[in-house]
């Protein structure tokens, strides 16, 4: 899953992603809410996306 770019509200969670697979990048605050648990990196690397 990639979440690219996203305006706010963007991506909204009621609790933490778990996943592995998952790269979000071109996001700032708040486009994805910290409820997720989502970092946000330039390229996919294990310290990024779902942690």
């Amino acid at each position: 899953m990639t979440i690219e770019s996203n305006l706010a509200p963007g991506l909204s969670c009621a609790a933490s992603i778990s996943g592995t697979g998952v790269l979000a990048s071109g996001n700032v605050v708040p486009d994805i809410t910290t409820s997720c648990g989502v970092g946000n990196c330039a390229t996919a690397s294990p310290t990024c996306g779902a942690q």
